[in-house]
Protein backbone atom coordinates (compact mmCIF):
# COMPACT_ATOMS: atom_id res chain seq x y z
CA UNK A 1 0.00 0.00 0.00
CA UNK A 2 1.21 3.51 -0.81
CA UNK A 3 1.97 5.61 2.25
CA UNK A 4 0.47 9.08 1.91
CA UNK A 5 3.39 11.43 2.53
CA UNK A 6 3.79 15.07 1.57
CA UNK A 7 5.98 14.09 -1.38
CA UNK A 8 3.62 11.53 -2.90
CA UNK A 9 0.21 12.94 -1.95
CA UNK A 10 0.55 15.55 -4.70
CA UNK A 11 1.28 12.81 -7.24
CA UNK A 12 -1.76 10.81 -6.12
CA UNK A 13 -4.00 13.87 -6.13
CA UNK A 14 -2.63 14.94 -9.52
CA UNK A 15 -3.27 11.51 -11.03
CA UNK A 16 -6.82 11.65 -9.72
CA UNK A 17 -7.28 15.11 -11.21
CA UNK A 18 -5.91 13.88 -14.54
CA UNK A 19 -8.26 10.90 -14.55
CA UNK A 20 -11.24 13.12 -13.67
CA UNK A 21 -10.37 15.57 -16.44
CA UNK A 22 -10.10 12.78 -19.02
CA UNK A 23 -13.27 11.05 -17.86
CA UNK A 24 -15.35 14.23 -17.79
CA UNK A 25 -13.89 16.10 -20.73
CA UNK A 26 -13.41 13.27 -23.16
CA UNK A 27 -15.00 9.94 -22.25
CA UNK A 28 -18.23 11.14 -20.67
CA UNK A 29 -18.60 13.98 -23.18
CA UNK A 30 -18.79 11.40 -25.95
CA UNK A 31 -21.47 9.48 -24.05
CA UNK A 32 -23.32 12.40 -22.46
CA UNK A 33 -26.71 10.94 -23.43
CA UNK A 34 -25.94 7.81 -21.38
CA UNK A 35 -24.88 9.96 -18.41
CA UNK A 36 -27.67 12.54 -18.63
CA UNK A 37 -25.50 15.66 -18.37
CA UNK A 38 -24.84 18.13 -21.17
CA UNK A 39 -21.48 18.22 -22.93
CA UNK A 40 -20.94 21.85 -21.85
CA UNK A 41 -21.47 20.96 -18.19
CA UNK A 42 -19.11 17.98 -18.40
CA UNK A 43 -16.41 20.03 -20.08
CA UNK A 44 -16.81 22.83 -17.54
CA UNK A 45 -16.33 20.28 -14.77
CA UNK A 46 -13.28 18.89 -16.61
CA UNK A 47 -11.53 22.28 -16.55
CA UNK A 48 -11.44 22.34 -12.75
CA UNK A 49 -9.28 19.20 -12.31
CA UNK A 50 -6.91 20.53 -14.99
CA UNK A 51 -6.14 23.49 -12.74
CA UNK A 52 -5.84 21.15 -9.75
CA UNK A 53 -3.32 19.05 -11.68
CA UNK A 54 -1.17 22.12 -12.34
CA UNK A 55 -1.36 23.06 -8.65
CA UNK A 56 -0.36 19.51 -7.66
CA UNK A 57 2.67 19.59 -9.96
CA UNK A 58 3.72 22.99 -8.58
CA UNK A 59 3.19 21.83 -4.98
CA UNK A 60 5.20 18.64 -5.43
CA UNK A 61 8.38 20.65 -6.07
CA UNK A 62 8.03 23.12 -3.20
CA UNK A 63 9.74 23.06 0.20
CA UNK A 64 8.21 20.85 2.89
CA UNK A 65 6.85 23.66 5.08
CA UNK A 66 5.16 25.33 2.13
CA UNK A 67 3.90 21.96 0.88
CA UNK A 68 2.00 21.48 4.10
CA UNK A 69 0.15 24.79 3.55
CA UNK A 70 -0.47 23.98 -0.12
CA UNK A 71 -1.85 20.57 0.82
CA UNK A 72 -4.43 22.22 3.07
CA UNK A 73 -5.47 24.46 0.16
CA UNK A 74 -5.71 21.49 -2.20
CA UNK A 75 -7.81 19.53 0.29
CA UNK A 76 -10.30 22.38 0.61
CA UNK A 77 -10.36 22.84 -3.17
CA UNK A 78 -11.19 19.14 -3.49
CA UNK A 79 -14.07 19.60 -1.03
CA UNK A 80 -15.26 22.61 -3.04
CA UNK A 81 -15.17 20.48 -6.20
CA UNK A 82 -17.35 17.89 -4.46
CA UNK A 83 -19.83 20.61 -3.56
CA UNK A 84 -19.92 21.65 -7.24
CA UNK A 85 -20.50 18.03 -8.22
CA UNK A 86 -23.41 17.75 -5.78
CA UNK A 87 -24.86 20.95 -7.24
CA UNK A 88 -24.59 19.39 -10.72
CA UNK A 89 -26.44 16.33 -9.44
CA UNK A 90 -29.29 18.52 -8.22
CA UNK A 91 -29.35 20.66 -11.36
CA UNK A 92 -29.62 17.56 -13.54
CA UNK A 93 -31.80 15.49 -11.24
CA UNK A 94 -34.44 14.99 -13.96
CA UNK A 95 -32.03 13.94 -16.72
CA UNK A 96 -29.23 12.15 -14.83
CA UNK A 97 -29.18 8.39 -15.40
CA UNK A 98 -28.18 5.72 -12.89
CA UNK A 99 -24.77 5.59 -14.60
CA UNK A 100 -24.35 9.34 -14.11
CA UNK A 101 -25.31 9.05 -10.46
CA UNK A 102 -22.89 6.15 -10.00
CA UNK A 103 -20.00 8.09 -11.54
CA UNK A 104 -20.57 11.32 -9.63
CA UNK A 105 -21.30 9.69 -6.28
CA UNK A 106 -18.27 7.40 -6.66
CA UNK A 107 -16.04 10.34 -7.57
CA UNK A 108 -17.35 12.40 -4.65
CA UNK A 109 -16.70 9.58 -2.17
CA UNK A 110 -13.15 9.01 -3.45
CA UNK A 111 -12.32 12.73 -3.44
CA UNK A 112 -13.73 13.28 0.05
CA UNK A 113 -11.72 10.35 1.41
CA UNK A 114 -8.58 11.77 -0.21
CA UNK A 115 -9.34 15.26 1.12
CA UNK A 116 -9.73 13.80 4.62
CA UNK A 117 -6.28 12.21 4.37
CA UNK A 118 -4.83 15.41 2.92
CA UNK A 119 -6.20 17.50 5.79
CA UNK A 120 -4.93 15.07 8.41
CA UNK A 121 -1.50 15.04 6.77
CA UNK A 122 -1.48 18.84 6.42
CA UNK A 123 -2.44 19.25 10.08
CA UNK A 124 0.13 16.75 11.38
CA UNK A 125 2.94 18.28 13.41
CA UNK A 126 5.45 15.78 12.10
CA UNK A 127 5.45 14.13 8.75
CA UNK A 128 7.57 11.96 6.54
CA UNK A 129 8.87 13.98 3.59
CA UNK A 130 10.22 10.97 1.65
Amino acid sequence: MIKLTLKNIFIIDGLGAFISAIMLGWVMSHYHEVIGVSVNTLRFLAIIPCFYLLLDIYSHFQEDGFQQRLLRVIAWLNILYCICSVAILFLHIDSLTWLGYAYFIGEIIIILLLAQHELSLANARTYNAD
